[in-house]
């Protein structure tokens, strides 16, 4: 027999108890909180949630709860054995993202220094090489291709690819060991029409064929990278276009980009180390776009490694972390590049799975990036269907929004409880199962994680008076003035 939908507080809806509460979806893990319906402890262990994937999308409006959910979740899951990709015991490995700062301090500064994690200035790096953690060509072609065209705005042609490849070929032939993206700018201008003509001469004989299995999940850029006997006649456009590839290397390397990505650091040891916090503030946006992009990219070649178990110099399965934490990274999201490498990293990383929390504001910065029946609107779709599960703090109150829980299979008097929920309270949710409500819960020893200058504590401070050496050093000044008065 079903009841009349719902409506109610959260005190209320425990009352109701036991016949509208869904049963746990793990009892292992770590604490999250009590369940608002029976008051059950509530465990989560991200690795093996019943899910597609391990990547949970956090929601929420601002001062939910959606920050200090996130900066308890990583020193709780931390506790537990960690396994390398070969099946070994080996320490947790860890990465936080900082994007933004309140009165000149890291949101997460508290929760890093309490982590003792490394922490890695990506504007101050002294340039980062894109190419530093790639190994096959193919990627270093793919890579190459996105980034010309996120520099340029727009899909420049198959000649500009094709050049891109003969360019790559020859860099890694010849200057493998210092490859990278300053180097190839250098290349695409030295090509000539004979190295069209002998692309063309060995094309059929073994270049394809070479790539053959690099290529086969990949068949753009494979149509991408043919040249025909017709097209061979008007060779010196491939030249040209190979100029314009340079130009857009050039832009990325000395214009607007800030000067991020003129360097021969690869990132290797600062990603493979234990616990890293990447320090993204006062990178500009558009190299952040290109950034993020790339190390996504560059997970999923390591994944892709490490489960055909390729050798390289390097042990790329150390960048795969077990824990990733980010945020606002909706801006992110109107790249085609930066859609393109989430879709595929998510798609990839099911073979070696990353605790992977990304919080968001609304929903709405993902999933309406680009416009109808655009590929990045696709990219935008599959990515939100490729979410493994939800945790799901207050949401607006408003019926078009909250429809969007109701498409993806939650029942109407769970989305109407949704804009009730108080501070801290949240959904724990999979796709088309009943969600879990949840309280929540702070610990005593979670305080020096979550402390932050956000804005709400911008009138105080929780350093104590003692120990706070500005008042001190008022307090002094102060007495001796008293002092002076009285004599």
């Amino acid at each position: 027999m079903r009841g009349k939908a719902f409506r109610g507080t959260p005190d209320s809806m425990a009352l109701w108890q036991p016949w509208i509460a869904p049963t746990h979806m793990q009892h292992l893990g770590f604490l999250l909180g009590f369940n608002l319906r029976t008051g059950k402890k509530v465990h989560l262990f991200p690795w093996t949630m019943p899910t597609n994937s391990t990547t949970c999308q956090i929601e929420g409006e601002k001062n939910a709860g959606k920050s200090t959910f996130m900066k308890t979740v990583v020193p709780r899951a931390l506790g537990f054995q960690a396994r390398d990709v070969y099946g070994e015991p080996t320490l947790m490995r860890a990465r936080l993202n900082a994007r933004k700062s309140e009165r000149g301090v890291s949101e997460i500064a508290p929760l890093s220094d309490a982590l003792h994690a490394k922490v890695y200035d990506l504007n101050e790096s002294g340039g980062i090489n894109l190419f530093g953690l790639f190994v096959e060509e193919t990627d270093i072609i793919e890579v190459t291709i996105n980034v010309v065209q996120e520099v340029k705005g727009g899909y420049l042609g198959e000649k500009v690819s094709l050049a891109i490849m003969v360019a790559v070929r020859h860099m890694m032939k010849q200057m493998k060991n210092i490859a990278s993206p300053s180097v190839l700018e250098q290349v695409l201008r030295y090509l000539t029409v004979d190295d069209f003509v002998a692309y063309h001469k060995e094309n059929r004989a073994n270049v394809l064929t070479q790539f053959e299995s690099e290529l086969k999940d990949r068949p753009t850029l494979r149509n991408q990278l043919q040249i025909s006997n017709n097209e061979l006649n008007v060779a010196s456009e491939y030249v040209s276009a190979a100029i314009v590839a340079a130009d857009c290397l050039a832009q990325l390397l000395y214009g607007n980009y800030g000067n991020v990505f003129k360097g021969n650091n690869s990132l290797y040891d600062v990603l493979s180390d234990q616990l890293t916090t990447l320090n993204w503030e006062n990178l500009p946006s558009n190299a952040q776009t290109v950034l993020e992009a790339v190390l996504m990219k560059a997970e999923s070649a390591a994944i892709v490694m490490s489960k055909n178990k390729q050798e390289g110099a390097k042990d790329l399965s150390k960048i795969i972390p077990h824990i990733n934490m980010s945020d606002e990274e909706g801006g992110a999201m109107k790249s085609l590049m930066h859609a393109r490498f989430a879709a595929d990293r998510q798609n990839k990383s099911r073979a070696y799975p990353t605790a992977d929390f990304r919080a968001v504001q609304y929903y709405s910065q993902v999933t309406e990036a680009g416009a109808d029946g655009s590929e990045i609107r696709g990219l935008a779709k599959e990515i939100e269907l490729g979410v493994g599960y939800r945790i799901i703090f207050r949401q607006p109150n408003d019926t078009d929004f909250l429809h969007r829980f109701s498409r993806l299979g939650m029942s109407d008097p769970d989305v109407e409880f949704l804009p009730q929920l108080g501070q801290g309270q949240a959904a724990l949710w999979v796709r088309d199962q009943p969600p879990l409500f949840f309280q929540h819960v702070v610990l005593s020893t979670d305080h020096s994680v979550i402390q932050t200058n956000s804005a709400r504590s911008s009138m105080a401070d929780p350093t104590p008076l003692t120990e706070n050496l500005v008042y001190n050093e008022r307090r002094a000044l102060a007495e001796k003035r008293a002092v002076s008065l009285v004599k």
